[in-house]
């Protein structure tokens, strides 16, 4: 299973390893160090622009606060980040995906308390939401009826939550939303790129690409 995930979506698995790996690293170092990783690497808005650590502003994407926090973020991208890759192709979703995070870190930077603590990767999976969102409204064919629906149900979720709970930054969502959503326009293929895998029919036959580029009926 775990094969099958780095194969078929290699970015969306080594984003979701990295992140896995990061937090067991925090909760391990935890015993030995003040709060662990987290106040090196977490987002304060002071601390990028007043003292240049403009490090965070890419490393607060790959640490989470508590158990909670990681399955719910880890959950959903496995969820939709899955589905992207596979509909954009691993480089265009790459670029979506580490784009709207900083999109979203910056956003958290300039718009909100310079004092503010931000961290997790929620701003770059709002990211893939938005572009996913965007992809239902110009290729909705691209989807199944349930898909499209699921999609835009989850959005609706994900922003009423962003509104309505405790300690979840707005700007930081609605700025990685908005740079998925924006990028999307520039980043959509034509095609799907899960129709790269699949030839025109052959003799009756659907010919299918085995991922090593050979075809097989």
């Amino acid at each position: 299973m775990i094969k099958n995930f780095f194969k078929k979506s290699p970015i969306t698995a080594s984003i979701f390893a990295l992140n896995i790996l990061l937090f067991v690293g925090h909760i391990v170092l935890g015993f030995f160090i003040t709060n662990g990783l987290l106040p090196t690497f977490g987002l304060v808005p002071v601390l990028v622009v007043q003292f240049n650590q403009w490090y965070r502003v890419v490393s607060t994407m790959f640490f989470h606060t508590d158990l909670l926090h990681i399955a719910s973020n880890m959950l959903v991208l496995y969820i939709l980040g899955t589905a992207l890759e596979r509909t954009l192709g691993p480089w265009r979703y790459a670029l979506l995906y580490f784009i709207s995070g900083i999109g979203s870190s910056l956003a958290v930077t300039f718009l909100t308390n310079p004092l503010t603590y931000t961290i997790g990767a929620s701003g770059a999976i709002y990211g893939v939401m938005g572009a996913l969102l965007y992809i239902t409204f110009v290729r909705p064919t691209w989807f199944s009826f349930q898909s499209v629906k699921t999609i835009r149900t989850l959005m609706i979720i994900n922003i009423i939550i962003t509104f309505i709970f405790p300690n979840i930054s707005i700007v930081g969502h609605l700025g990685g939303l908005g740079v998925g959503v924006l990028l999307s326009v520039l980043l959509v293929p034509s095609t799907p790129h899960f129709q790269k895998n699949i030839k025109k029919y052959d003799y009756g036959f659907e010919t299918v690409d085995d991922g090593e580029g050979n075809w097989v009926n």
